[in-house]
């Protein structure tokens, strides 16, 4: 073959191989994640028992010979389960965990921090501290939503969501058993906004919030999944009254106005960021029998069985 041909059978075979990677069928592998509920679980499967990590330490040695990640399972995941005040998260976390033989994590309060290791409660000073040095809680909050401590309140609520949010992680890694906890750290911002809206925050006191909420977020893992139960302002507003709690009913806070304005920062800003990469399951649930919350239990675990998410978040 003489020295001239071999352009020729160059370009020949560079077509050759063009034609043979367009025809090659393209299989693309998507990677999935699935949860199994308790009727579901194979009981011949025996986990090995978590790491007892609120009594004992897990150091550097322990790595060579007990790994923790020898306990992850399908069900190795953390669920948030979010929605507008008076939705029903409580109840529905609840059995949710039950179903699926996880740990439930209420949503924090900052009780704790009111009561000294003496069993004394620091709100009986208020009478006699100045101004800046009095106690601002939930209750104040819906009476006085204007008072100068309201930014105080709302910090120590994103700090308390914080520490919960990492005791979850700490017993998902540790224990291998999966979390679901209601409400999280990520959505603190959703209640600062409509406070914000509200005119009960100023443009200083949110601008310091985004600064701490950047830092100490950027690190963390995020949830698995995101279960939003949604209903409207008029529903919560009668719920509310249902429950009958005297200081929300009269409270000037809880209007139509605001419960709209929660939404909207739940559906429009905190919902459609965690698209990517973890998953949304919104849901118009009113919990009313345990035979709704059976059908809505299947339809969940059927629908959540083929759900793709991001595996890097899991590292």
């Amino acid at each position: 073959m003489s020295i001239t041909c071999i352009p020729r059978l160059l370009k020949f075979e560079v077509k050759r191989c063009g034609f043979i990677l367009t025809s090659t069928p393209k299989i693309a592998i998507i990677p999935s994640a699935s949860i199994t509920s308790k009727e579901w679980r194979d009981p011949n499967v025996k986990k090995k028992a978590p790491w007892p990590y609120e009594t004992k330490k897990y150091t550097y040695f322990h790595a060579f010979y007990d790994l923790t990640t020898s306990r992850f399972d399908e069900n190795t995941k953390l669920i948030v389960v979010d929605g507008n005040i008076g939705a029903g998260k409580s109840t529905f976390a609840k059995e949710l965990a039950e179903a699926f033989d996880m740990r439930y994590f209420p949503e924090p309060t900052l009780e704790p921090t009111y009561i000294t290791p003496y069993g004394y409660d620091l709100r009986k000073l208020d009478p006699i501290a100045p101004p800046s040095f009095k106690i601002c809680d939930l209750d104040t909050f819906l009476r006085n939503p204007h008072d100068p401590n309201v930014a105080k309140f709302q910090f120590s609520m994103y700090m308390r969501r914080l520490e919960t949010y990492i005791d979850t992680l700490a017993h998902l890694l540790n224990t291998g058993q999966g979390v679901v906890m209601e409400r999280s750290v990520y959505g603190d911002f959703v209640f600062f906004e409509a406070m914000f809206k509200a005119g009960y925050l100023s443009q200083r006191v949110k601008d310091l919030y985004y600064d701490i909420n950047q830092v100490t977020l950027e690190e963390l893992m995020r949830p698995h999944l995101i279960i939003y139960l949604d209903a409207s302002p008029d529903v919560l507003l009668e719920r509310i009254k249902k429950r009958n709690n005297p200081i929300e009913v009269n409270s000037p806070v809880l209007t139509k106005e605001y419960l709209e304005s929660i939404e909207y920062f739940y559906k429009q800003k905190y919902l459609k960021g965690f698209s990517v990469p973890g998953e949304r399951y919104i849901e118009g649930f009113n919990p009313k029998s345990g035979e709704t919350h059976n059908v809505w239990f299947k339809t969940f675990h059927k629908s959540y069985r083929h759900a793709s998410y991001d595996r890097d978040q899991q590292a």
